[in-house]
């Protein structure tokens, strides 16, 4: 298995990050990453996710399951290339409130298991780059909304 862990403080409440997390339909506005995510925020949920991890790059649909969706705290993932074992993922996002809940720490995780895992150290890399930008349009989106 392999992870990728990022995190970023946003001066914004947890309840308006996970307002920016939660509302797939502005992600074509605002983020350069997770550029399409069509379905709702609910645990069960099968999603259309598109992303693209570099700004160049070729952008991907995947169809994940939303594992976690709880408001103001997690948002979380699932879903596989091929078949499972192959190259599975679990994304998480978790916020951490801080100064009584004024701002937030958003952990933005990323689990890889299966066969391929071991020969996708690229993907791996790029995701790790990814991560940076999409902390940082959140960041901006929450901190831009908390201000209004």
């Amino acid at each position: 298995m392999k992870k990728v862990r990022s995190w970023v403080e946003v001066d914004a409440a947890p309840a308006t990050v996970w307002a920016v997390l939660a509302d797939f339909d502005t992600y074509p506005e605002w983020n350069p990453v997770e550029i399409s995510m069509k379905g709702e925020p609910v645990t069960g949920t099968v999603l259309e996710h598109t992303q693209r991890l570099t700004p160049d790059g070729k952008a991907r649909t995947f169809r994940p399951t939303i594992v976690a969706a709880t408001p103001g705290e997690e948002l979380a993932w699932r879903g596989k290339v091929y078949i499972p074992g192959v190259f599975d993922v679990l994304h998480r996002f978790w916020l951490e409130p801080l100064d009584d809940g004024r701002r937030t720490r958003l952990h933005q995780d990323e689990d890889f298991s299966g066969l391929l895992v071991p020969l996708s150290g690229k993907a791996i890399g790029e995701t790790e780059r990814a991560f940076a930008i999409a902390n940082t349009a959140i960041k901006a989106r929450a901190e831009s909304r908390e201000q209004s």
